[in-house]
């Protein structure tokens, strides 16, 4: 709760209810600039460690051929799990900022398709809509300007 009052605070704008929904048109976003390839946008929407991780999927996903991603709505309403905020400090002495991370579970019936450079299917179906659940969090540095929400990770349940 105290986290929440803190980006409240820092984000007079920030609603938990109405937040699921910004979350979940970021990652509606990360998932199309991903298809596309466009790694420009995906610096935007994602971090840095993040993109890391993404860039050699990517890569992989281009040597493939086509990778196609679709969203086709959603089977439940985005929610928002849990949030942290908390101080950081990036070199000694310099600025400091309070880090703000939400963790939301966004529900979205999606297709997935792989075509290779003959553009033949070779993998998932473009026509196979599946209910998929996702764990992302989202952060954001409170106070520094022009930040803006952008994906950090996602969270595999173990349940």
């Amino acid at each position: 709760m105290y986290s929440i009052y803190q980006i409240r605070r820092a984000l007079p704008d920030f609603k938990p209810l109405g937040f699921g929904r910004t979350a979940q048109e970021l990652y509606v976003r990360m998932n199309e600039a991903f298809a596309r390839g466009d790694r420009s946008e995906m610096r935007e929407l994602v971090t840095d460690s993040m993109m890391t991780g993404l860039a050699a999927d990517m890569k992989q996903a281009a040597k493939l051929g086509r990778y196609e991603w679709k969203p086709h709505g959603e089977f439940d309403k985005p929610s928002v799990l849990s949030a942290a905020a908390a101080k950081v400090l990036f070199e000694k002495g310099g600025p400091e900022f309070k880090l703000a991370q939400v963790t939301v579970r966004v529900n979205l019936k999606q297709s997935v398709a792989f075509y290779n450079s003959k553009n033949v299917l070779i993998g998932g179906n473009p026509n196979d809509v599946t209910n998929v659940t996702e764990y992302i969090v989202v952060e954001r540095m409170l106070g520094k300007p022009g930040e803006n929400w952008r994906i950090t990770g996602k969270i595999t349940p173990t349940f």
